[in-house]
């Protein structure tokens, strides 16, 4: 199975669109990534664009990569359609056990096999979250500090079924 290299990574899937996703999304996209997001929320995409812009300014001042803009910005109604589309994945659902449990399966199944799958918790462990995973050694924990766009420091830890290169890779 081959992952792309971190430098390769051009297109990354966020899942969860409120303050943490949100966040991550504003990060990615003044990185220069392109951005798929998901959401569950009928206004996912309205609050998603809000606080990108609000967040955007801040960005700006701290100096954009190269291609950044938010216009690389695209919300998929689709699960499966968004992960379709990963080189990365930062999901950043809210802190409950059985929706991340869930979630995560269903972000693993969605996702090409080679792509990590990473996720925003400050309350669980990986090895609790993952057990529901096809392919459970391509998860990590990347829990960032807040806001993500602002403070690009995150605390990343695997699982007892993640791979080490997967730690290392992310």
């Amino acid at each position: 199975m081959t992952r792309p290299a971190p430098e390769d990574v051009r297109t990354i899937t966020c899942i969860g669109a409120g303050v943490i996703g949100g966040g991550w999304a504003a990060y990615f996209l003044a990185r220069g990534y392109r951005v798929v997001a998901w959401d569950p929320a009928e206004d996912a995409e309205t609050r998603l664009r809000h606080l990108v812009g609000q967040a955007w300014p801040a960005l700006v001042e701290l100096g954009l990569s190269e291609g950044a803009s938010q216009d690389n910005l695209v919300v998929e109604h689709d699960l499966a359609a968004a992960c379709a589309q990963a080189d990365f994945v930062q999901e950043s659902a809210p802190e409950d056990l059985e929706l991340k449990r869930t979630l995560l399966a269903d972000i693993d199944a969605a996702t090409p096999p080679g792509v990590v799958i990473s996720s925003s918790t400050s309350g669980y462990a990986m090895s609790e979250m993952q057990d529901r995973c096809a392919r459970p050694e391509r998860t990590v924990v990347g829990h960032p500090f807040n806001p993500p766009y602002l403070i690009p420091l995150v605390e990343v830890v695997g699982g007892n079924m993640t791979s080490a290169d997967v730690v290392a890779w992310t």
